[in-house]
């Protein structure tokens, strides 16, 4: 498999997980679409930047960032708060292999390994929170490309009469 098909593949199974996870935790019907492909985008950037760079840490914050961009954008188009794309969006950069080595690891009573994943995990959660950050410091009329949903039923409800 070249890696352009791996790309794709990954991003269009992150795509229907993460619209499956907003679809459990009721997010509207109508923003399953677009919190799927917050997710999709998310992935996408990580695993680029990840084989490009071959630095998991920047493809986390690159990866982070770009969803957050993606999830404000949506919010302004959409009329819908930003977290609705957001949580779903960020789900496939968390670092959940690595929580459940640090807890087992824990449980095991083996400390060295507990803290070496216990640093990881804070490594990577941190790489996702500065992803986030830069995005979230941007004014939102950055984010304000293009006509809303309800500017675009206006013109259609105008056109008709």
């Amino acid at each position: 498999m070249s890696e352009i098909q791996y790309l794709m593949l990954s991003s269009t199974l992150a795509f229907i997980s993460c619209a499956a996870y907003a679809l459990v935790f009721n997010a509207p019907r109508r923003e399953l679409f677009y919190c799927g492909l917050c997710g999709a985008i998310s992935w996408f950037f990580f695993a680029a930047f990840r084989d490009c760079l071959n630095r998991p840490f920047w493809g986390t914050v690159a990866g982070s960032a770009a969803m957050t961009f993606a999830a404000r954008f949506f919010s302004y188009r959409r009329e819908c708060p930003s977290t609705i794309y957001h949580v779903p969006g960020i789900f496939p950069l968390v670092p959940g292999m690595l929580v459940y080595n640090t807890v087992t690891a824990m449980l095991d009573g083996d400390l060295l390994k507990m803290f070496g994943y216990a640093l990881s995990v804070l490594k990577y959660s941190g790489a996702i929170s500065i992803g986030t950050i830069l995005v979230l410091i941007l004014p939102y009329s950055v984010f304000r490309i293009g006509p809303t949903v309800s500017q675009i039923r206006a013109r259609k409800q105008a056109a008709k009469q």
